[in-house]
């Protein structure tokens, strides 16, 4: 498989901590060779690294994407991948979709739940803590709620931890302890490993697609219409910066350091910061593809979107 479509770069003034330092960032397309809208990646400790499709296809790559091998898993709608390391990644999806894999293989083990929930985020502290968030139709209140899972024995055993949220729509984990979830309007924090959560209402019923936080009690939210806020206290209040951003959705965010940022969304928009976020410098000239995930896996930023498209940043 060819592995370039078309090399990008240009030059991005990165502010680290110790500050001035200019690096060349190049924007590099991937041919996974599929058409499929890829909904999420993310890559363990070295050169392997799998993405999912909407269409229940995985996608594995051992050699940093340089290629990229397919595999028809489900049948069901997928939703995110979480690489643990370099051989243990899980897949989750929709009527309580969930896959395994412990040996870094293309093959996966069913680990699926409840067919009654829709699985949209998860994450894992390591390779026994982990959890998953979806939501639940109540037929008899013909009501969404959000709900938990969460294991401690490496997916052995899952347990459904109610809250009285919303939809539940993204999750982001800092450490052993310190975790939120975004709903409509709400911001819920556990700093118990996922125990117990805390509601924190933003005033709005705004929607939230993804949020990323640092050590620093830095957060920061994105969402639909350019939906942007900022927190400097871990998450408890929020500032409406939104207003610097065009009428699109906005559905990742990501912080590789203190300072350098990129938000990608709707139409292929992707959008860089390198002063932690105050200001946002746009770029929707990359492609016309919307853009569903970033990561990083501490040396490149790895991003998926619609129609087959993967792009890593080095």
């Amino acid at each position: 498989m060819k592995n370039v479509l078309c090399l990008l770069s240009f030059c991005l003034i990165l502010i680290g901590c110790g500050g001035k330092r200019a690096t060349e960032m190049v924007w590099e397309f991937q041919n996974p060779n599929i058409e499929e809208n890829i909904r999420s990646i993310s890559f363990g400790n070295g050169d392997h690294g799998w993405a999912i499709t909407e269409s229940g296809t995985l996608l594995s790559t051992e050699d940093a994407g340089k290629t990229w091998v397919s595999t028809k898993i489900s049948d069901k709608k997928l939703t995110a991948v979480a690489a643990i390391d370099d051989k243990t990644f899980w897949v989750a999806g929709e009527m309580g979709a969930l896959y395994a894999s412990m040996e870094g293989s293309r093959s996966v083990a069913d680990r699926s739940l409840d067919e009654d929930v829709d699985f949209v985020d998860m994450a894992f502290w390591d390779k026994d803590n982990g959890v998953i968030i979806g939501n639940r139709f109540d037929e008899r209140d013909s009501v969404t709620y959000g709900t938990v899972f969460r294991t401690d024995n490496g997916g052995q055993n899952w347990n459904e931890a109610y809250v009285a949220m919303d939809s539940v729509t993204c999750l982001y984990i800092l450490d052993e302890q310190l975790g939120w979830i975004g709903t409509a309007g709400h911001v819920w924090t556990t700093s118990d490993a996922g125990a117990n959560w805390e509601d924190n209402y933003l005033g709005s019923e705004i929607s939230i697609n993804d949020m990323h936080y640092d050590e620093f009690n830095s957060g920061w939210l994105v969402g639909d219409s350019g939906t942007y806020y900022t927190s400097q206290d871990g998450g408890w209040s929020w500032d409406d910066r939104g207003g610097q951003f065009p009428n699109v959705n906005l559905y990742d965010i990501v912080f590789i350091d203190r300072f350098s940022g990129f938000i990608v969304g709707e139409g292929g928009m992707i959008m860089m910061s390198v002063d932690g976020g105050n200001t946002w410098q746009f770029d929707d000239n990359m492609t016309t593809n919307t853009l569903h995930d970033i990561t990083f896996d501490g040396s490149k930023l790895w991003i998926c979107g619609d129609s087959g498209t993967i792009i890593f940043v080095h």
